[in-house]
């Protein structure tokens, strides 16, 4: 129940102070003596939307605060201690709006967030209007009256401690289902890598001859280009060596025939002429 409202630079409102009693309280007045300004600002109590123009002008600061009784067993009370504010047999609120747009919002002197109190305000206070959204119609707080009529609101909380321990519960087995899948593509990954890794008949000093056929691939241009022009300069160009060879041969077997002590200098000769034609054989195969 609301007990007590204190209005400071609010609209038209310099300072005011009000009690409330239980029962039926009325405010009555002229139409512009201020009554709406009251109704807004209990509204901003409970969680409604302010603004600048809500500031008295001429201020940098408006500030609102209000009393409410919590008799036992209220549901604000529970929800105050799960937030970790003492809440006793009182609610204070006071909620700050500044020009700077740096607006506060306090509850027992500890500092909230709008959102909270928006869900703490609904059970505080109803405000009902032409255009006000009325709690009774909201399908959740049906629900909630029709527990507390039936007195069912501590099986309820236990209901509810049941189900976040399922909740975990259930948290936790998805959590191990996803870890096991993640196990199994780990697996396949590994068993794929192994795979690979065996196709390579990895082996001692492998890298020698890695490297060593990376060179050789990277110089194959220039192998083609020495092999072939050996080959020619032995074998294929007209002033080939082999061709030279074949001259220079003929002409010591004449001499061997006129001096036969150059018959084992032609014999030499002829066997570098066998060498040098098997060089150049392999240098063709090569190229």
């Amino acid at each position: 129940m609301l007990e007590f409202v204190s209005i400071e630079n609010f609209a038209l409102i310099d300072r005011l102070e009000s009690e409330y009693g239980a029962g039926l309280n009325l405010l009555t007045g002229e139409t512009g003596s201020g009554k709406s300004v009251i109704v807004d600002a209990v509204g901003l109590l409970v969680g409604g939307r302010a603004s600048q123009e809500m500031i008295r002008e001429g201020f940098e600061k408006a500030r609102v605060e209000g009393i409410f009784r919590l008799p036992e067993n209220h549901r604000v009370r529970s929800k105050l201690t799960e937030a970790g504010i003492d809440a006793g047999d009182r609610a204070v609120i006071r909620r700050e709006v500044s020009l700077t747009g740096v607006n506060k919002v306090f509850i027992n002197n500890q500092l909230i967030t709008l959102g909270m109190l928006a869900q703490i305000g609904v059970e505080l206070c109803h405000i009902h209007g032409q255009h006000d959204q009325q709690l009774l119609l909201q399908p959740s707080s049906q629900l909630d009256f029709l527990d507390a009529f039936a007195d069912l609101d501590d099986l309820r909380r236990q209901l509810q401690a049941v189900h976040r321990q399922l909740q975990t519960v259930s948290d936790r087995l998805l959590a191990l289902r996803r870890s096991e899948q993640e196990r199994a593509r780990n697996l396949d990954l590994l068993r794929y890598q192994i795979d690979e890794i065996e196709k390579l008949d990895l082996r001692p000093d492998l890298d020698v001859e890695l490297d060593r056929e990376r060179r050789l691939l990277a110089s194959a241009e220039k192998r083609l280009e020495n092999s072939a022009r050996a080959y020619g300069i032995l074998y294929e160009d007209e002033s080939a060596a082999l061709a030279q060879i074949d001259r220079s041969q003929r002409l010591l077997e004449e001499l061997s025939e006129l001096d036969p002590k150059f018959e084992a200098a032609a014999a030499r000769l002829r066997e570098s002429r066998y060498l040098l034609e098997e060089v150049a054989h392999e240098l063709r195969d090569y190229a």
